[in-house]
């Protein structure tokens, strides 16, 4: 079974996309963790009803243990969440704890199996159902890039940039409170020191597959299309990747945007993990003369 051009993003503001661009297919959360051969729309009521019930429960877990990580990454068991759960192998142990064997064997790893395992998932999800195209979203997706290209040929990546300054103090705020579900007590300077070597490295090796991407298929989006502007960026990122906007898809971008009822706004210190502006800037110097030719375009 064919997997119809997927659309491949890596970065946060992917879900609001999905939540404005209905022709697109995205997982849902209780899908990514337990694929079944069933898939829900052609489940009994039962099934799905218990389905999303266990999705449920995990968000409840999640809320009662990490309060705060619903602020920075809300879940929803109906909603879209991220395809980097249905790999056997990823990035996501390392926000549960630090685990230095797991991460000397990961970085000596080849994850084209793992991406055949990725795609004969959204075959069993996509079994029976109307052929449309899939947005997948993930900012694990950079390291590995030319196996994900390898399994998924003809799939459009869509790169938002932006300041990895702020990108890495945000997402260790995000490792801390998720970490928190399984790891006490949480070490934020440790956080700080594996996250920058493990997001420095991602985007050093998306740089260097990037090189062999055709143009046709590579969209690069400042952060602004979606962080700031959405309104005027959402419909420049549908032209971009040959999607169509509609007047409908403006009706609902304003609710896909909108910060989740009950949820405060996200703030973090890149400080607290041990890290500083110059060590950040270091790390990334190649990726920040990319990101300023895209701010200059």
């Amino acid at each position: 079974m064919e997997v119809f051009r997927p659309l491949l993003r890596d970065c946060r503001p992917a879900s609001a996309l999905c939540g404005a661009v209905r022709r697109a297919s995205a997982v849902a959360c209780p899908r990514p963790r337990s694929p079944s051969p069933s898939p829900m729309w052609r489940c009994g009521r039962r099934q799905r009803r218990r389905a999303i019930a266990a999705g449920r429960r995990m968000v409840r877990g999640t809320d009662l243990f990490a309060p705060r990580f619903r602020d920075i990454h809300a879940m929803a068991a109906e909603g879209p969440e991220e395809c980097t759960f249905a790999l056997p192998h990823a990035l996501m142990p390392f926000s549960q704890a630090l685990i230095p064997a797991y991460l000397a064997w990961h970085c000596a790893r080849d994850f084209t199996a793992d991406y055949r395992y990725l795609k004969q998932v959204y075959q069993v999800l996509q079994y029976g159902r109307p052929r449309r195209r899939w947005m997948l979203k993930s900012p694990m997706h950079l390291e590995n890039l030319d196996a994900l290209l390898a399994v998924f040929p003809d799939a459009t990546i869509v790169w938002c940039h932006r300041d990895p300054v702020t990108a890495v103090a945000s997402f260790c705020s995000l490792i801390e409170h998720g970490m928190a579900v399984s790891t006490r007590p949480v070490d934020p300077a440790g956080i700080g020191a594996t996250w920058l070597g493990l997001l420095s490295r991602a985007v050093t090796r998306g740089l260097a597959a990037r090189a062999a991407v055709p143009a046709q298929q590579l969209v690069d989006a400042p952060y602004s299309w979606l962080g700031s502007d959405p309104a005027s960026g959402a419909p420049k990122l549908c032209a971009a990747v040959g999607a169509r906007w509609t007047e409908a898809d403006a009706v609902r971008l304003p609710t896909a945007v909108a910060r989740p009822k009950g949820t405060r706004r996200h703030t973090y210190e890149l400080s607290r993990y041990g890290l500083t502006r110059d060590e950040v800037e270091s790390a990334f110097a190649g990726y920040n003369a990319l990101r300023a030719e895209v701010d200059r375009a």
